[in-house]
């Protein structure tokens, strides 16, 4: 279906073609960020707008309307504490946000977590692949499949109950589904022809990291 995008300011003004579906994000509720801008310094200039009566996600934007999340402009706090973006649409707030209820941790947008998993990822890599040879093409290769399994890491609460939906991932918004088998288990016992061995070393190798 077709739904009419608007930003609070008026500068965007556009169209998009959206599917459907009788829950989004299993009934997750939205942030207000207002509730948190004058908690921290960094914030307090910040013009977030304020929530609809609707308390709980009722769209999802993703890659498909990249142009419509491309920060224009990013306020950033210490370490732990979220940051401001603009987008098109107007203001958010991406990280950590303390504002559940019973003392949970709530987390908005995936930048920063993304953030905080890239340096520990840099550090892996380097103890991995400092005294690897690889090529660069297998370099490339092995930095995809990094990519690709830190975008595979949950962003809504992983529930024990078989029935319930899937976890929404960062890899949901990239390519729109949870992530491929990029570290397959057959690295491990099937046995390779000379041609594979590189392929299996490179495999071999992101899985360490």
């Amino acid at each position: 279906m077709e739904i009419a995008l608007e930003s609070l300011d008026g500068q965007v003004d556009t169209v998009i073609v959206a599917k459907t579906s009788h829950s989004i994000c299993g009934g997750m509720k939205t942030t207000n960020c207002l509730e948190i801008r004058d908690q921290l310094k960094h914030l307090k200039n910040i013009p977030f707008p304020k929530l609809g009566k609707r308390s709980k996600i009722d769209m999802l934007i993703g890659s498909d309307y990249y142009n419509l999340l491309f920060p224009v402009k990013e306020v950033h706090g210490g370490d732990g504490e979220p940051s401001a973006r603009l987008c098109p649409l107007g203001w958010t707030a991406i990280g950590t946000i303390d504002v559940c209820e019973q003392h949970e941790s709530c987390s908005t947008g995936f930048l920063h977590t993304y953030r905080m998993q890239k340096s520990d990822a840099k550090r892996a890599i380097a103890a991995v692949l400092s005294d690897a040879e690889v090529s660069d093409e297998e370099l490339e290769m092995i930095f995809a499949g990094v990519e690709s399994l830190l975008n595979s890491r949950p962003l809504t609460t992983v529930s024990d109950d078989p029935n319930d939906n899937l976890v929404l991932t960062p890899n949901h918004f990239l390519i729109g589904q949870m992530g491929d088998n990029f570290v397959p288990e057959s690295v491990d016992s099937t046995p390779f022809n000379l041609s594979g061995k590189r392929w299996r070393r490179v495999q071999e190798l992101t899985r360490h990291v």
